[in-house]
């Protein structure tokens, strides 16, 4: 929205934001109340505190362009400096035309002789401002200014709507040149206007910025209009044929991002051709084309002010909106953006009802938070130029950084399958100065993985350190390079292969009836192959160990190496060591009551295979937890001994008492007479 020039007659207040939401009048204001028609606040003695200009008319209908310093926190004295008297109206903006770090201003409006004038006046940066240019505009009266880079150079230039010499609405482009010089444009495309509003934006997402304008045409043939005009990126301009947006005059209009999606959109208000008034805002879909957004009903007010800024702190835009409603009451209405496009408004406006006036939004008090100062006529038609404080409840933002695997169900009650840096969530209350908390999600959403093969294998097969015994189809969940699981579908098909050998009298049989084929080797000569001893079954030639290599298909297997002790050298005597703990699960103590020497004690199972050779002097003790159930035998000097291992299970006698007791030790004596040797 630009400056209008509009003859209003005001009260200057400015007003503060309090804890509860509610802005507070600066009391005891010097500042004149007078019908305005211009305002600016600009840090012209570089102190960091924001100084006011103001022009207008007294109540005695003095013509007055005053200067107000601001001593800090929105303390202001009237001074006699910096008084441009030549102006009988002005529209004043205030930035950096010469781009060294200090705010300028400059000043377009009608001097006393009805001479449209445009001037730039530069800080000095000791307090001063300094003419350093004048714009020839060859107009009579100035409505509205817009100052932007039109033709994509990077300089900044003037787009001026108003009357020339011979009493026509134009509106004119002056490109800016080297040194702040204004260069006129001609034919640039846009039709004059009056009563009315216009501003500038990326409308259509080309890079360029395009103009929209709302007020009484000059050479549409209608009262009202509202029309789009977008930039070819050289200051050229080309009216949209078609826009849903509604025709209006006596407008305010402002483009901005409302919704923080990208694009701009476009709120205003106004009357259309048969003075049915609107309050509207268009959302842009970021491709220059505009829907109504009627979610939320906004209270219709015209001939005020469109201020929008953050009030509150929370990142989102909010909305001033001063004015008249169709009842012809003054009202000044605060929209609170608590998240994207969701409004509430303040129901007891902390500002009184204002129409036909000014607003200047700042921060005047060196707060960090915005303020207003409003010049108009208030809710009693009295001129009333005002400031308000702000001293809102500022609301605290944190940043929840989180890293998740396929989805994310957020405090907020979302569920978020991709990686999202937009949502937030409100917490009322929450934060430690007693204001709302909104945390901002940062999420990056890692996928899950799947992996599938086939494979075989001998025996067993191993997978991230399982063992696996039988053919099928297996699943297993790891952890992928991002974290997040992946599960490996296997099938697996195992060739079972046995290498276990039973001992008949001097015979040895390979337990495995299902091989293709069998190899007996000597285990004393490197594990030679026996010539023909190919079959199941092997006869013991000597007291040398053997061992059978079982063959199916691709696999193979070898058993272990069988070392025969015959029982002719241990003959029947007292025995020289006793055996405590048997039957055992788990370990048996020796303990030697033989010749006071130490003697070998071997530790045979029930295949004749020497498992094991400890020393002993007087006691030992033998581990067997690790082996399976069944017998085993120790032989120790010349005395053998059978032992009993059992596995233990909770909640059950071990098996070796289960059932009749002759019938266990009939079974062992049984098994025994099958070994002539050990």
């Amino acid at each position: 929205m630009t400056g209008n020039a509009r003859y209003v007659h005001a009260i200057s207040s400015i007003f503060l934001k309090d804890s509860s939401g509610i802005f507070s009048q600066i009391t005891g204001s010097p500042v004149e109340d007078m019908s305005t028609q211009g305002t600016a606040l600009i840090d012209v003695g570089n102190d960091g505190d924001l100084d006011l200009f103001i022009c207008g008319f007294t109540k005695n209908a003095q013509r007055v362009f005053e200067f107000y310093e601001n001593q800090g926190q929105g303390n202001f004295t009237l001074q006699s400096t910096h008084v441009f008297s030549k102006y009988a109206q002005a529209i004043m903006f205030v930035d950096d035309y010469n781009q060294d770090g200090f705010q300028d201003i400059m000043i377009s409006g009608v001097d006393t002789m009805s001479n449209a004038l445009l001037e730039i006046y530069f800080n000095d940066k000791n307090g001063k401002l300094i003419l350093s240019n004048q714009v020839n505009l060859n107009m009579t009266s100035i409505s509205n200014v817009l100052f932007f880079d039109a033709d994509s150079d990077s300089l900044k230039d003037l787009f001026i709507v108003g009357r020339d010499t011979s009493g026509n609405q134009k509106a004119n482009l002056f490109l800016g040149q080297a040194n702040n010089v204004f260069a006129a444009a001609q034919n640039v495309g846009v039709d004059g206007f009056f009563s009315g509003d216009l501003d500038f934006g990326d409308i259509d997402n080309d890079g360029d910025h395009d103009i929209v304008r709302a007020g009484t045409g000059t050479s549409s043939g209608r009262l009202t209009d509202t029309f789009i005009y977008l930039n070819d990126g050289s200051g050229q301009f080309s009216k949209r044929s078609f826009s849903p947006i509604v025709d209006i005059t006596s407008a305010n209009l402002e483009i901005l991002d409302i919704d923080n999606d990208g694009d701009v959109d476009i709120f205003l208000d106004g009357r259309d051709g048969s003075s049915k008034r609107h309050t509207k805002l268009y959302l842009n879909d970021g491709l220059g084309n505009f829907s109504l957004f009627d979610t939320f009903k906004f209270e219709v007010l015209i001939t005020g002010d469109l201020h929008f800024f953050d009030i509150d702190g929370d990142g989102y835009v909010d909305i001033f909106h001063s004015g008249v409603n169709p009842q012809g009451e003054r009202k000044s209405n605060f929209y609170l953006q608590i998240n994207a496009l969701e409004f509430i408004k303040i129901k007891s406006s902390p500002i009184p009802g204002y129409g036909q006036n000014m607003t200047s939004v700042a921060d005047i008090d060196g707060d960090g938070f915005m303020d207003i100062f409003i010049a108009g006529l208030d809710q009693y038609a009295k001129q009333a130029n005002r400031f308000y404080l702000n001293k809102t409840c500022q609301v605290a933002l944190g940043v929840d950084s989180i890293v998740a695997c396929d989805s994310l169900r957020w405090q907020d009650d979302s569920t978020y399958s991709i990686d999202n840096f937009s949502a937030r969530y409100r917490m009322a209350n929450a934060a430690q100065n007693g204001c709302d908390s909104i945390v901002e999600l940062a999420l990056q959403v890692n996928r899950s993985s799947k992996f599938s093969f086939t494979d075989s294998s001998c025996i067993s097969y191993s997978y991230n350190k399982k063992v696996y015994r039988q053919t099928g189809v297996y699943q297993d969940t790891l952890t992928n390079v991002l974290g997040c699981d992946s599960v490996v579908t296997f099938n697996v098909q195992i060739t079972p292969l046995s290498d276990s050998v039973l001992q008949k009298s001097d015979t040895l049989i390979a337990f495995d009836t299902t091989a293709n084929s069998y190899h007996w080797v000597s285990c004393n000569n490197g594990f030679d192959t026996i010539a023909n001893e190919k079959g199941r079954e092997f006869v013991i030639p000597d007291n040398n160990s053997y061992a059978v290599i079982v063959h199916k298909g691709d696999c193979s297997d070898t058993s272990y190496c069988i070392s025969l002790v015959s029982l002719d050298q241990f003959p029947s005597q007292k025995s020289l060591f006793a055996i405590g703990s048997n039957p055992t699960h788990d370990y048996v103590w020796i303990n030697w009551s033989g010749p006071k020497s130490s003697e070998i004690v071997q530790l045979v199972d029930i295949n004749g295979r020497i498992l094991l050779n400890r020393r002993i002097e007087s006691s030992l003790k033998l581990d067997l937890s690790e082996l399976p159930k069944g017998i085993y035998f120790v032989k120790a000097g010349n005395s053998v001994q059978k032992i009993m291992k059992f596995y233990t299970y909770k909640g059950m006698l071990p098996c070796f008492f289960c059932g009749n007791l002759s019938t266990l030790f009939s079974n062992i004596e049984k098994a025994l007479s099958n070994f002539s040797r050990l």
